[in-house]
């Protein structure tokens, strides 16, 4: 499945990254529901977050909140 959305992601030209994870990431970024999404930037920070299902609209603000929180 993680091939087949990287694919898709791919052809879009997003960047990211889809973790299956043993529970150190979960804990780390304190992620207490599913789905979830993180907008971390070029030094590791995290920049946005939104839990639970994100629809287009809602990514695109997310997005757009990250860049104007960048230095």
């Amino acid at each position: 499945m993680v091939g087949k959305v990287r694919t898709f992601l791919d052809g879009l030209s997003v960047f990211d990254t889809t973790f299956v994870d043993d529970g150190a990431l979960r804990q780390a970024l304190q992620v207490s529901g599913y789905p979830s999404t993180f907008v971390i930037d070029q030094t590791g920070q995290e920049t946005a977050r939104h839990l639970g299902p994100v629809s287009s609209v809602q990514l695109q603000a997310l997005l757009r909140r990250a860049k104007e929180n960048q230095p």
